[in-house]
């Protein structure tokens, strides 16, 4: 879903295994074996994990995700990592989680940093 939203089109992705995402990862202090989430590298610098990735993340689509993400901003960090770390350990029970990623179409290819 976030890689078709049109507003998160400037958005890259990078695989956190790959040697880009290993690099960048160690260049903040974080090992990427221990890392079970997801990690957001801004333009200025800045890494977000966890719930704070996806609060970030989802300021950057379309309506009416940058609605959840201002309500997600006034609720605790620790509350919404709590949740965050809940739902992702049990995301095949609500059908998101998938042994294999989504192949991207051609106009989607140039987002991927390699």
């Amino acid at each position: 879903m976030m890689i078709s939203n049109s507003e998160a089109r400037n958005l890259r992705f990078c695989a956190q295994n790959s040697e880009m995402g290993v690099s960048l990862l160690h260049s903040f202090g974080q090992d990427q074996e221990r890392l079970s989430s997801i990690a957001i590298l801004d333009k200025d610098g800045h890494l977000y994990t966890r719930s704070c990735a996806l609060v970030h993340i989802m300021a950057r689509m379309d309506f009416p995700f940058p609605v959840g993400a201002a309500l997600l901003k006034a609720v605790p960090e620790p509350v919404r990592d709590a949740v965050y770390g809940f739902v992702s350990r049990r995301r095949h029970v609500f059908g998101t989680e998938s042994l294999s990623c989504r192949i991207p179409e051609e106009s989607e290819v140039e987002r991927f940093v390699l």
